[in-house]
């Protein structure tokens, strides 16, 4: 019997393998459509099939099949590839935030932090507000220092440490994978809160279209703040309403008193808090300050190295509190690396140039929005630029579909700039598809934490939310702001 099932399984697992192949091999030779290339469909059938593999396979194997085969569409060259999707700056930022996370975690500091939060009194027999407190602790982190990769991986470790300490268990209770995806959400919404990259690109955008736009920061802070508060207050609320986990383990514990803290740990929590200070002073001083320019120099790659740097050089007791080799090898995770560059070039080929896909797109959407009132074209906008931005590349849907926006407006009567800023927000709620964006693709290869129905199940209730949110609050409100 046992020999059966495995057979089964092995012919499962091969059908799979060459259905992800096929997909990735053969779309190309299907009859063009649309203003689609010949390398676009090349290209659209490998991405396609990665997406799948992704899905129902593994995060490597289809990640280097399509990585090879993307060389062979004439895109460019296996070598060119392979070496830009590891010179991409985001795959750096999750790399070194792996071996930092690794330097915590060979000293048992998460451990020892999770144990000492669900020991706080104003936080024993209240899972509410341990949740709460998690979720603000990456809300402001993120907020204030715009990058939130390597704060959202230690409150991982930590989430999964409180976890295993009251006994939960992923496969049965859904708190910790909750909590995971809602981190991840906190960084979609958060860089935009930030005044980070995303608001610039997408304003950069549509100035390049109307050169009239000015957009003052504060008030798009003060637009942000709520908008973004409501975004993630209802995606939390609404995942914990419809998949219910037990939070009765965090409430009901007794865990004792917590273990005191070591030199090592001692030494690696003030390094944490070195690495946050790095992060927060440029954003908390005036620019013009020459200091606060010299700090903005190291980003947040040279802040990780440096943390990972001291780290390496500082001793206790005559031992280096951390070994390269050692936190590498506990902190690195290759597969979720190499699916989350193969997403980030592949995304980036599909929507290049010569491949026809955002000509086709807008050929297709045009003539869909002719004759609408200004609520319901503003609506559908911010639903097709949901679902497009977890398939394509953020700037281009964002670009797409502002040209959809000023070509229309005479037409359909509508101020495009209210809607031009909640597009900033609806280009950026990609958690569905490991193509969404870099963190997403990072987390469906990190399937000890989360599996990938899970992801689907939460992210889909989240793009609901927020498409409600964006609908009938934040473009209302941006009225009220820009109209």
């Amino acid at each position: 019997m046992e020999k059966v099932e495995t057979k089964k399984r092995d012919t499962m697992y091969w059908m799979k393998v060459v259905l992800v192949l096929a997909i990735q091999i053969c779309f190309r030779f299907l009859p063009n459509f649309g203003q689609m290339t010949d390398l676009g469909m090349a290209v659209l059938g490998v991405f396609l099939g990665a997406i799948v593999g992704w899905c129902i396979c593994d995060a490597a194997w289809p990640s280097i099949s399509a990585i090879v085969l993307l060389g062979l569409t004439g895109y460019d060259s296996i070598t060119n590839i392979f070496s830009s999707l590891f010179s991409n700056s985001a795959l750096l930022i999750v790399m070194l935030s792996f071996i930092f996370a690794g330097v915590i975690l060979s000293s048992g500091l998460s451990d020892w932090l999770g144990k000492w939060l669900i020991t706080r009194k104003f936080l024993r027999g209240k899972p509410w507000v341990l949740t709460v407190c998690i979720v603000l602790t990456m809300y402001i982190g993120m907020a204030m220092c715009g990058s939130g990769t390597a704060i959202m991986i230690l409150l991982w470790e930590v989430i999964y440490s409180i976890a295993n300490q009251v006994g939960i268990q992923k496969e049965t209770n859904r708190w910790p994978t909750i909590m995971v995806f809602s981190l991840l959400y906190v960084v979609a919404v958060g860089q935009i809160v930030s005044w980070g990259t995303a608001p610039v690109a997408v304003i950069g955008l549509a100035q390049n279209i109307d050169s009239s736009i000015v957009l003052e920061p504060w008030p798009f802070l003060l637009y942000g703040l709520i908008v973004a508060t409501l975004l993630l207050a209802t995606s939390i609320a609404a995942n914990f309403l419809i998949f219910r986990p037990d939070m009765s383990p965090l409430k009901h514990v007794e865990l004792g008193e917590v273990p005191k803290i070591t030199k090592q740990q001692k030494a690696i929590l003030y390094i944490v808090i070195l690495f946050v200070v790095i992060m927060l002073i440029p954003s908390m001083l005036p620019a013009q300050w020459g200091f606060v320019r010299w700090m903005k120099q190291f980003g947040t790659i040279g802040t990780l190295l440096i943390a990972i740097g001291v780290s390496l050089i500082v001793k206790i007791d005559g031992k280096p509190i951390a070994v390269f080799n050692s936190v590498a090898a506990k902190g690195v995770i290759w597969s979720p690396l190499l699916m989350m560059g193969t997403a980030l070039t592949v995304a980036g080929a599909l929507t290049s140039a010569d491949t026809g896909v955002t000509e086709t797109l807008s050929d297709w959407l045009i003539p869909l929005f002719k004759g609408m009132p200004p609520f319901a074209f503003a609506a559908v906008i911010i639903i097709l630029t949901i679902i497009f931005t977890n398939a394509l590349n953020n700037i281009v849907v964002a670009s797409m579909f502002l040209t959809i926006v000023y070509s229309l407006k005479d037409a359909v009567g509508i101020n495009p700039l209210p809607l031009v800023i909640v597009m900033i927000y609806s280009c950026y709620l990609a958690v569905l598809l490991p193509s969404s964006n870099p963190m997403t693709a990072f987390m469906f290869g990190n399937k000890d934490k989360i599996s990938n129905k899970d992801i689907f199940r939460y992210a889909s209730v989240s793009m609901v939310t927020g498409a409600l949110v964006l609908i009938f609050i934040g473009y209302p409100l941006a009225c009220v702001f820009y109209g």
